[in-house]
């Protein structure tokens, strides 16, 4: 998602807290895990 609409890394992290169809599509559910900070993305998209 961050590649498709050209995100940088706190804007991304800021995007799965605030908008909730991308935390469905991540798999993100924010009762019983975090959101993903900014370095997490940055070394994920490492990978």
């Amino acid at each position: 998602m961050q590649q498709w609409y050209s995100l940088s890394d706190p804007v991304m992290e800021n995007a799965l807290i605030e908008v909730p169809t991308m935390r469905r599509f991540a798999g993100i559910d924010l009762i019983s895990e975090g959101i993903p900070d900014e370095t997490t993305n940055l070394a994920f998209r490492h990978l």
